[in-house]
């Protein structure tokens, strides 16, 4: 099996019409060569890595994940894990729960894919502070990370977006509308 490839507007737009809350947000730290195998959790989430390089392989499909790259995984599946090379490795694991039947189309809980956003340091500080607030007590750091999550996956869906052929134009349709005012 190969990772999928997905539509990252409509992937977008799907999350703009689904009802979901941060469950849980999770920072691991796995030694070299460490291996792992099981199932996920009982909710689908988001793997971001923050260091080193691992290989998640998510009923039967791979996934190599190092800074540059994100994986999700959905709900109750078969989950391989094996750390790469010779570093620690690190990531943050965001678990969601969908709150509200989802627009047709699409599952998130059955769903693995990739997404390549490449280095963005704004994502890098998101992550920071999402991890920081999740571990604060209250309702207005419960409410901060909803925010944080999505400001998160704005930014990772704007950074794979500029990643393809499709960001390249979208970036000239912005610059040519700021030249456009500039000169009116």
């Amino acid at each position: 099996m190969f990772p999928i490839k997905i539509d990252i507007n409509m992937l977008a737009e799907h999350y703009a019409h689904t009802s979901f809350r941060v469950e849980q947000v999770f920072r691991y730290s796995r030694d070299p060569g460490m291996r792992c195998d099981g199932n996920t959790e009982t909710f689908p989430g988001f793997v971001f890595p923050l260091r080193g390089k691992a290989e998640f392989v998510f009923n039967g499909t791979p996934y190599t994940l190092a800074l540059g790259n994100v994986v999700h995984g959905g709900a109750h599946m078969q989950l391989d894990r094996h750390v790469l090379g010779d570093s620690r490795w690190e990531y943050l694991l965001v678990l969601y729960r969908i709150c509200a039947p989802e627009p047709g189309g699409f599952c998130l809980p059955k769903s693995h894919f990739e997404l390549v956003p490449g280095h963005s340091p704004r994502l890098t500080e998101l992550l920071g502070l999402l991890w920081k607030v999740s571990r604060e007590p209250g309702g207005i750091s419960a409410f901060q990370t909803e925010m944080l999550f999505r400001c998160a996956l704005e930014e990772l869906f704007v950074c794979v977006r500029n990643q393809s052929n499709d960001g390249e134009q979208a970036l000239f349709e912005q610059i040519s509308r700021c030249v456009l005012k500039i000169r009116l």
